[in-house]
Parts: C-alpha cells; sequence; structure tokens
C-alpha cells in the first residue's frame, strides 16, 4: 500500500549494501517517481535512473540530452560499483545504444601535474560529445580562452576551469556558473562524456543495459507487469515504425539494431533473481501494510484519526512536502495541541501508508494525500538528488522493528 513496496526495497538495501537492486516500473512517470522515493527514504544520489529513449524508434539517432546524461551517469555507477539501487523501465532495458563495456572508456580522469596537453583535452572533449561555446552556461559545454578549458560535467555540482601551463595541468578548480567565480580548488576529477562510442570493424556497438548487469542482481518489479507482452509490444511497434520507412524508400537500420528481440530478452530477464511489490494482501512475505484513511481535507476527521493513533501507542509521521507546508499544518494541528506519537517532516513519498508490523506500529501520511493535491516530482538540474526526507533519515537504527516471517 502507498509507498510501502518501496519502504521495503530501502530496508532491504541498507542490510545488504552490495547487491544490486533493479526496478522495473511501468512507466517513465512511475520510474521518476521511484527514484523520489528511494532517495525521501534513503538520502540523495543512493538511486540511480536509467531512463528510456523519449523519440520513438528511428525518430532520432541518439536521445535527448537529459536522458543521455542520466543514463551516462547510472552505466557509471555500474561499473565504478556505486549504483547499487537502479530504476528503469522494461523498454529501457530492451532498448540497445551505444553503450561501452567497461569503465576505463566512460571516463577522463585529470589530475593537478599531468601532461596532458591542452589540445588533447579540447579534442578529447570534442570526441565525448561535448559542445564548444565562448561561454559555459549548461552541461555538456566546454570553451576555451587562453590556457584555460571550462567544461560542464554530468553528475558535477558546478562547471570546472582547468589551467594549463604549456601542456601541464596547473590548476583545477570548481566555479560559480552565474559570476564565474572560483568556489574551491580541486586536485583530481573524473569528466564523464555526453557521448560515447565503441567500435568493431568500424561499427558502432549497441548493447542493452541487461548485458551489463552483475549475474546476481535482483529485478524489483514495481507493480504488476505482463513482461513478454510488453517487450513484443516494444519491438512490433518498432517493426511497424520501419516497414512504413521501407514504403517511403527509406533504408533504416534493422530493428535488432534498436532493441533486444523480445525472446532474448525475456530470456535475460527470467536468468536474474526477481522480487514481485503487489498490493495485495498474503503471499510469501506479508508486510501487514494497508492504506490510511481518506482525510479529503477534513482538519477534524485528521485529527480523530491522530488521537486514535495516540490512544492506541501508534507513532504517526506527517510528510509535507516544504517547510510552509510543515507551518500550515503546525498550525491548524497545534490549535488544539499536537496529539502525542504525531511529529511533521518534510518529505516527498507517492503515498501513506499504515506499517502494522512494526514496534510500535507507524502511520505515515502525505499532505499532498491530505489536501488532494498532485504530488510534485522534482529533479535537481544536475541529474542527480532530491531533498533528504529529513525526518526517517534522522531515525536511529532499530527505532522500528518491523517484524516479518521470512527473517527479512
Amino acid at each position: 500500500m502507498g509507498s510501502s513496496g518501496l519502504a521495503a526495497v530501502a530496508a532491504l538495501h541498507q542490510t545488504e549494501e552490495n547487491q544490486v537492486q533493479l526496478l522495473v516500473c511501468p512507466s517513465p512517470r512511475d520510474a521518476t517517481s521511484v527514484v523520489t522515493d528511494l532517495e525521501s527514504l534513503l538520502g540523495p544520489s543512493t538511486a540511480f535512473l536509467y531512463p528510456q529513449r523519449e523519440a520513438l524508434p528511428y525518430e532520432s539517432s541518439e536521445p535527448h540530452l537529459e536522458v543521455g546524461a542520466l543514463r551516462v551517469e547510472a552505466l557509471e555507477g555500474i561499473f565504478s560499483g556505486k549504483a547499487r539501487l537502479l530504476v528503469t523501465t522494461l523498454r529501457a532495458l530492451q532498448e540497445r545504444a551505444l553503450v561501452p563495456s567497461s569503465l576505463a572508456e566512460l571516463r577522463l580522469t585529470l589530475s593537478v601535474g599531468e601532461e596532458m596537453g591542452f589540445q588533447t583535452l579540447v579534442e578529447a572533449l570534442a570526441d565525448r560529445g561535448f559542445e564548444r561555446v565562448s561561454l559555459v552556461e549548461e552541461v555538456g559545454q566546454f570553451a576555451v580562452r587562453g590556457g584555460i578549458v571550462d567544461l560542464f560535467s554530468f553528475g558535477a555540482p558546478e562547471p570546472l576551469r582547468v589551467e594549463f601551463w604549456g601542456d601541464e595541468i596547473t590548476s583545477l578548480r570548481a566555479f560559480d556558473i552565474l559570476d564565474q567565480r572560483s568556489v574551491r580548488t580541486l586536485t583530481t576529477v573524473h569528466i564523464l562524456p555526453v557521448d560515447f562510442r565503441e567500435s568493431e570493424n568500424g561499427v558502432d556497438v549497441r548493447r542493452s543495459l541487461t548485458e551489463l548487469l552483475p549475474s546476481d542482481a535482483i529485478l524489483v518489479e514495481v507493480g504488476p507487469q505482463d513482461w513478454a507482452r510488453e517487450l513484443k509490444r516494444s519491438w512490433d511497434h518498432a517493426q511497424d515504425i520501419r516497414d512504413e520507412l521501407l514504403e517511403q524508400g527509406q533504408d533504416p537500420v534493422p530493428v535488432e539494431d534498436l532493441f533486444l528481440p523480445p525472446g532474448n530478452a525475456l530470456e535475460r530477464l527470467s536468468s536474474q533473481p526477481r522480487i514481485r511489490i503487489q498490493e495485495e494482501r498474503g503471499g510469501d512475505l506479508d508486510l501487514e501494510t494497508e492504506a490510511p484513511p481518506p482525510i479529503d481535507r477534513d482538519m477534524s476527521r485528521l485529527r480523530a484519526f491522530l488521537v486514535e493513533g495516540t490512544v492506541h501507542g501508534h507513532d504517526t509521521l506527517i510528510l509535507c512536502d516544504n517547510d510552509g507546508q510543515v507551518q500550515r499544518l503546525e498550525e491548524i494541528l497545534e490549535e488544539k495541541g499536537l496529539p502525542e506519537g504525531t511529529s511533521l517532516g518534510i518529505g516527498a513519498l507517492a503515498g501513506g501508508f499504515l506499517l502494522n508490523c512494526s514496534t510500535p506500529p507507524l502511520r505515515i501520511l502525505t499532505d499532498h494525500e491530505i489536501f488532494r493535491r498532485p504530488r510534485r516530482l522534482r529533479r535537481s538540474r544536475q541529474f542527480r538528488g532530491v531533498a533528504a526526507l529529513e525526518s526517517l533519515a534522522q531515525l536511529t537504527p532499530g527505532e522500528y522493528v518491523v517484524h516479518m516471517d521470512h527473517g527479512v
């Protein structure tokens, strides 16, 4: 119910930090929502999004800049061992893209004192898809002036200024993109590409994400999905578009250059261990969760729910989108006194839930459900991270004990 399944995934991640989990979502919006939930529960930069292409098959040769950026970050996380929670869609798993086979082909490392060569760096950035401009203003750009190269790499909080003396790198400084002033000095940095290619006999190599996953990576199926049907539908759609292009006299690449055939994709996915998150009660592992009652903007109904929790010894946490919402609810609830066991915090879960198997029982509410507002999904400009769920992140280990039958 609500975000309880993702809370269980987050708990499993904390217990088995070295285990790679790949959450497969029904749609791109669901995937963004799941990343927001996981980063709310675990903190920023803990979940990596590997998005599907926004364009239709054959519509454009390469993905949108932000799609490419998120894919690069996810791949770098896989190769470096940082990515233990990946979120994607079934179509993104089936897509074949220009993906290198190792970290060495993905990163460009710069260090102070290195004699890399000024022109060598300029050519390396151009080869990796960076756009040369007069002034760096966005991710994926670089600019040259004198013996200085400014660049903005994916995954970096600020742009970078590289200063040369001859062929030697003498200074690496992060700078503010608004006033161009240096904010800190660095000794070594890793630059991620905008674009990358690996060729065999002059032909670009395309791979799917399934070919890069560890063999013991756990697939987490978020919501009910008929994988065989969806894989075939993506393939058939691409084939229909290719047939239309052939009728128009064009010469599009075979579908298998863009997608894994459905049978191959399903075989790869079926070889991985899988967890299915479902709403129904019962099954192998029942978290004893249920949806909170609808409040429908009725503050008297909300207070009655909170008082009921106090009477039964339950703890209630109300998550708000921002400080303003926290203050608004505090003003409303504290007129008659905040019921014991109730606390407010900043968080961004998709849905509240009642966790009856914890000690004490825990009830999570969200302000967007209380006031019947659409949930706001936010992604940062640097593509990495959203605000942490402060109230849950500050809980000490063991503060809530979840009882399960299978030793999880």
